[in-house]
Order: structure tokens, then C-alpha cells, then sequence
């Protein structure tokens, strides 16, 4: 999840574009301190992801808070934003998509409310260098056969 956000952060200009205007937005309305406390768990999220990836070191229960947040911020807002981009482009029974993008969101954030997913799900277990690396090399895969 990490590493797609970070792909599509680099390859896709559109979404540049949107994160831009959302931080202008907070710029903007003089919210720098709101921007700052929703960056910092997310970035600090991201970096531990990232980190835990390779690291063999047992992961304490405030990094799997931040990982899960992460997870779920992503997911969440992916899953919203993908949803409205397809349903501008959606055409007959192609529109379950999208719908389906938003109940998974809504329905991720309802479970991640309740309680139903939590710091526990986050497993202590470490990748093998070379299932992170055939990961990668999937994601990318993806990517690339997603988009082009």
C-alpha cells in the first residue's frame, strides 16, 4: 500500500495535482497547524510501513497505531477518490465499480470505528527480503498494467 501510493504520487500528475489543491485549501483557510497534525501521522505511518518492511525489530504498539491509521487513510481516501474519477468516465454496468470503491470505504471506516480492526491485526511476523521485493515488482506490475 505504501509503495503504490508513493508510485502513484510519482507517475500520476492528476493526483499531484489534487493533494496540491487540498493543502492549498488548508493554506488558504489558515489551518497550518490542521495540516501539520493530519501529515504527521500519515507520513509517520508511511515511514514505518516502509521501515518495517526490512526491519526485524519487534514493531511497538504506537508504530502499528500509526501503520494502521495509514493503512486506513489510504484505503479510505483511495478507494473515494478512485470512485470519483470512475464515475465520471463509468458507462452502464462499469458503475458497480465505483459504488463498490465507496462501500469499501464506508465500510472500512465503520470497522476501523468499531473497533473491529485494530493494532492487533498488524502482524509482528517479518517479510523475507525476497517477498518484499516480489511484492514491489507486483505492485509495479500493476501499476503499470493498470494505467498503461
Amino acid at each position: 500500500m505504501s509503495a503504490m501510493f508513493v508510485i502513484l504520487c510519482l507517475a500520476d500528475s492528476t493526483m499531484r495535482a489534487d493533494l496540491h489543491k487540498l493543502f492549498a485549501s488548508f493554506r488558504h483557510h489558515d489551518h497550518p497547524l490542521l495540516l501539520v497534525l493530519m501529515l504527521i501521522p500519515f507520513i509517520a505511518g508511511l515511514g514505518y510501513s516502509v521501515f518495517h518492511a526490512f526491519s526485524k525489530r519487534e514493531k511497538l504498539m504506537w508504530e502499528k497505531s500509526l501503520m494502521l491509521l495509514f493503512a486506513v487513510l489510504v484505503s479510505i481516501s483511495t478507494g473515494l477518490y478512485a470512485a470519483m474519477q470512475m464515475v465520471e468516465t463509468s458507462r452502464g454496468w462499469m458503475i458497480v465499480f465505483p459504488i463498490w470503491n465507496i462501500i469499501y470505504a464506508g465500510l472500512l471506516l465503520i470497522m476501523y470505528r468499531r473497533g473491529l480492526i485494530n493494532e492487533t491485526c498488524i502482524s509482528d511476523r517479518n517479510a523475507a527480503p525476497a517477498q518484499v521485493i516480489l511484492t514491489l515488482f507486483a505492485v509495479v506490475v500493476i501499476f503499470i498494467c493498470c494505467r498503461y
